[in-house]
């Protein structure tokens, strides 16, 4: 793939004079790609091209709770009154099953967290980003699916599609998210 990008560069630099810059994009960062295909140092072939590459700009993505709450589990208002009333109903339960002690694996806080990922809880969207990745490693699943926000939404998803039968007050558990799109 470098190699392909190099000849690319090449073939740009000699016809258009060497004025021309090049701006690449990726799902991940440059150097995650290159340690998982064994480059190590710049003395590798793949090493060499990559030196010359200098400037890198790495985007921090954006949460994947955040995503999926804004693009999947987004209410309507008519569901989002219906779920503000089972929270109120319901709130002792609610926090005392899922109040974590820590904010990496958050349960809910208040009762915007519990509209904004019902029928989902907020630790699941991080904890299924682990699994990706720990799946991966094991080559359990390409490595495109790699703990990446596509991936979460896209299993979010399905896994709410799935579920969109279940009677309001249940949520969803952690192994529903094991369903055929995880294969």
């Amino acid at each position: 793939m470098l190699l392909d990008l190099q000849s690319v560069i090449e073939s740009l630099s000699n016809n258009c004079d060497k004025k021309v810059w090049v701006a690449c994009t990726a799902q991940q960062t440059i150097e995650s790609v290159t340690v998982d295909s064994g480059v190590y140092s710049t003395d590798d072939a793949y090493g060499k091209i990559m030196g010359r590459f200098e400037t890198r700009v790495s985007l921090e993505s954006t949460d994947p709770a955040y995503i999926t709450q804004k693009r999947i589990l987004d209410k309507k208002a008519t569901a989002a009154i219906e779920l503000k009333k089972l929270y109120q109903e319901k709130k002792d339960a609610i926090l005392n099953q899922f109040q974590m002690g820590h904010e990496l694996y958050k349960g809910f806080h208040t009762e915007d967290d519990f509209i904004l990922s019902y029928p989902f809880i907020p630790y699941q969207f991080r904890l299924i980003s682990k699994v990706f990745d720990a799946f991966q490693r094991l080559e359990y699943v390409l490595a495109e699916v790699k703990d990446n926000e596509r991936s979460v939404l896209k299993i979010t998803h399905e896994t709410a599609k799935l579920n969109a039968d279940v009677e309001v007050g249940h949520f969803i558990p952690f192994d529903a998210f094991f369903n055929q799109m995880f294969w």
